[in-house]
């Protein structure tokens, strides 16, 4: 019995996905969309539509495999360039790091240095004095601010 009623379902489920679609324009000017013919006197401008289903796809169809092709490659060349700008972003994230670093530890010698002496470009040292060691202390303030986020 339930083979039945199973057989049957399918039976009407077909019927019903192979029917005529009609369109027509009504009295008031509306645009109907039935699956019965209109009534008569009712229809100004009658059609059937012709609604077929896709065709089903397959895997042998050059045309499509050429578009799954140009897919895969798109998705390719945008996962590359997707790693190389993480790649370039994970580099300009490591150079401030050591900017950071190397900022953090002239501030530490610039405040922790009693008698800071700089090199005077002739193969001699100089000794800084207070204003000159605020200024660097500042200017690597400065650096820091912008390095260490």
């Amino acid at each position: 019995m339930q083979r039945f009623i199973i057989l049957l379902l399918l039976l009407i489920v077909g019927v019903a996905a192979n029917g005529q679609v009609y369109k027509w324009v009504d009295a008031d000017g509306k645009t109907q969309y039935t699956d019965q013919p209109p009534p008569s006197g009712a229809a100004n401008d009658e059609s059937k539509l012709d609604i077929r289903p896709a065709p089903p796809t397959s895997n042998n169809n050059h045309q499509t495999d050429a578009v799954g092709e140009d897919r895969k490659l798109g998705f390719s060349e945008r996962r590359t360039a997707r790693k190389e700008a993480k790649a370039e972003r994970e580099r300009a994230a490591e150079e401030l790091n050591q900017k950071c670093i190397q900022a953090q530890g002239q501030l530490k010698m610039y405040r922790d240095t009693p008698r800071l002496r700089v090199p005077d470009g002739n193969g001699g040292v100089v000794y800084v004095d207070d204003n000159v060691r605020e200024g660097h202390i500042k200017e690597a303030q400065k650096n820091i601010a912008a390095y260490c986020k």
